[in-house]
């Protein structure tokens, strides 16, 4: 996994693209590795893991219609999620996870 994160980060420099993340069920997992990558912070901007349903609706905007009606994995969340890091980051890739993990999967 190192190797292709390391190529990704190569390739962020290379195009000039830096990064957000919205993280949930990793829970900052993928920050962890891009931020172990020597040099990541040149395109590495910032992850806001929102593991709570609370947390997506407070700080990523997610809207709580779209969680109750598609629940908070779904692909409507995630949309809502990566719109929501694009709002408050200057990133020009922004990137949403959700789904179902955590120490008793699904």
């Amino acid at each position: 996994m190192n190797k292709k994160i390391k190529l990704i980060i190569s390739k962020l420099k290379e195009n000039k693209i830096d990064l957000s993340l919205a993280e949930s069920c990793t829970g900052g997992m993928l920050a962890q590795k891009i931020t172990s990558v020597s040099g990541a912070s040149q395109v590495f901007f910032f992850s806001i893991v929102a593991y709570s349903n609370q947390s997506k609706i407070k700080y990523l905007r997610v809207p709580e219609k779209v969680i109750n009606k598609y629940g908070a994995v779904s692909e409507e969340c995630c949309f809502s999620m990566v719109n929501g890091i694009a709002n408050i980051s200057n990133a020009k890739l922004n990137l949403a996870i959700t789904g179902i993990a955590g120490p008793n999967g699904g």
